[in-house]
């Protein structure tokens, strides 16, 4: 996007008032056709901002013919690096219908304008907001317009009362409405058949590597290991595709052996504690997100949380006690929604992993950590119950990320990076290695002294450990007692005082190791038989 200028956006609108752009009763077809009128408007305002050497109008007004003066916003992809989706400071704000597209096999084409967020004054009597960047040609003469145009047919984030210009279109060959895509717009309906066969010449702009496709068959995984009350339970799939659980009875101090609670799971399983209860969140085989819910008995009922989503979910429980669920979308983008209700919110971002969660609880704030398609930290904060800006963390990275929080205000991010050592970093400082082998993703958990524990699968099988009380010195918790190696990442969890971990055996079978305090103790066959199978 253009270096944001809130002074030419402003001038963009003063352009657009001059040639009648924002009258409310125009169809689409009238709008575009008037906005041909751009180029005189522009000579006849005499706007310093306008007319001044250098601005971005004159590649506008420069134009005696070409793309750039049909009337119509070019395709996203053209200014968002390849990409097919609203570029960043933009978002969905209404879409048409387009039928007998030679693109979409003779079918529907789908048009979504991505509107600009507001970041000047409001215009036009609250219909929109001066946008961010200024009015220009894409590239040259030869590619449409961007930030232009005034216009929204409204189906999309509704609760946005009101935008900027548009700054591109996306193109889909499906519905933007759920089931379809989780694009926040809704089914009603708008047709301009003269946009069938546009084009845009993409494969010039080089996308950077897309995050990898959704999971075909399930990884082998230890689980997710939740507390309930002040004892663990393990929860992960089997080899039936179904979700089992084993729980730890810290009365007698024994494990129940598995029980099923059915389905046919399509991810990881992940779990969060909710005061005396626990919730494990999973992918369904449809791709949506289901919990299960424990209130003194684990429920067999899958509760649906919707979405079409491509990674494995993470969840979080806020100072509030509202868990929250977060995933990766069709688009790449991070979605988010609340287990009580709602539907799911995207909040942007392009994913090359797993999300990960976690609330500070002495702010309050709500963190999500993702790695992004240049294998760098990203992190997006709800502060207040809004959320804020998406933002790199920098760094080059190889795994999913783990999130604590080490301390009053404190956050601590964890990841493999390259060479394989284990590196960290708190928000606002610098990146710091602390050696390792890795061979999968971290996971970190705090221990009831607020000691940070990061604990790994290793590349010749063991697991180790590492506490932040004596960083970069890895504890090693041995190979898989049965004789051979784990082969699945970790799970762990403190419940009540007590750290536990818990690894995949090579013949798929669960083992739990508990730290008392001084000392762990030794390796906990808990049976199982966790195959992964396609899913």
């Amino acid at each position: 996007m253009s270096k944001r200028s809130p002074g030419v956006a402003w001038g963009n609108w003063l352009v657009s008032k001059t040639s009648g752009m924002l009258d409310a009763r125009l169809s689409r077809r009238s709008f575009i056709a008037r906005t041909t009128l751009l180029g005189s408007a522009v000579a006849a305002t005499g706007c310093a901002v306008i007319t001044q050497p250098g601005s971005p109008y004159q590649s506008v007004a420069g134009c005696s013919g070409g793309l750039c003066t049909d009337g119509y916003t070019e395709f996203c992809c053209v200014i968002n690096d390849g990409l097919n989706s609203c570029p960043p400071g933009s978002t969905p704000g209404g879409w048409w219908r387009a039928d007998g597209s030679i693109y979409c096999g003779g079918g529907p084409r789908y048009y979504i304008d991505c509107n600009e967020i507001c970041c000047g004054p409001v215009i036009d009597g609250g219909a929109f907001c001066a946008g961010c960047s200024p009015c220009r040609c894409a590239v040259n003469c030869d590619t449409r317009r961007v930030h232009c145009n005034y216009f929204r047919y409204g189906q999309c984030n509704v609760q946005i009362p009101i935008m900027g210009p548009i700054a591109c279109r996306m193109v889909l060959c499906t519905p933007p409405y759920p089931p379809y895509t989780l694009l926040a717009c809704g089914p009603s309906s708008a047709v301009d058949d003269s946009t069938a066969n546009h084009n845009a010449n993409c494969p010039a702009y080089v996308p950077p590597p897309p995050p990898p496709p959704p999971l075909g068959t399930v990884v082998p995984s230890t689980g997710a290991a939740v507390s309930v009350g002040s004892n663990p339970v393990i929860a992960t799939r089997g080899s039936d595709g179904a979700l089992w659980y084993q729980a730890y009875n810290g009365t007698t101090s024994s494990w129940g052996g598995w029980i099923s609670l059915g389905g046919q799971v399509n991810s990881n399983v992940v779990g969060v504690a909710q005061s005396a209860n626990a919730s494990v969140f999973l992918r369904g085989i449809d791709d949506a997100i289901y919990s299960f819910t424990d209130t003194g008995t684990w429920s067999t009922i899958w509760s649906p949380l919707g979405g079409t989503l491509t990674s494995d979910p993470a969840a979080v429980v806020d100072k509030s006690g509202t868990t929250w669920v977060f995933a990766r979308g069709t688009d790449f983008a991070l979605y988010a929604r609340v287990q009580s209700g709602g539907g799911w919110t995207r909040l942007g971002g392009r994913l090359a992993s797993d999300p990960t969660a976690i609330v500070d609880p002495t702010t309050g704030d709500l963190s999500v950590f993702l790695l992004g398609t240049a294998n760098d930290l990203w992190s997006i904060t709800n502060t207040s119950g809004a959320w804020g800006v998406m933002g790199s963390l920098g760094g080059t990275l190889t795994s999913n990320p783990a999130a604590v929080v080490s301390g009053p205000g404190v956050v601590s991010v964890f990841a493999r990076g390259v060479g394989n050592g284990l590196w960290g970093i708190t928000p606002g400082q610098a990146w710091t290695p602390y050696g390792g082998q890795l061979a999968g993703d971290p996971v970190a958990v705090v221990d009831s002294t607020g000691t940070v524990w990061v604990f790994a699968r290793m590349s010749d099988g063991s697991i180790s450990a590492m506490s932040m009380a004596t960083p970069g010195s890895w504890i090693s918790l041995g190979v898989w007692p049965g004789g051979g190696t784990f082969v699945a990442d970790p799970s762990a969890v403190l419940a009540g005082s007590t750290l536990w971990v818990f690894g995949l055996g090579s013949d798929y079978s669960v083992w739990a190791r508990q730290h008392n305090g001084t000392s762990w103790l030794p390796w906990v066959f808990l049976g199982g038989v966790l195959v992964p199978v396609n899913a």
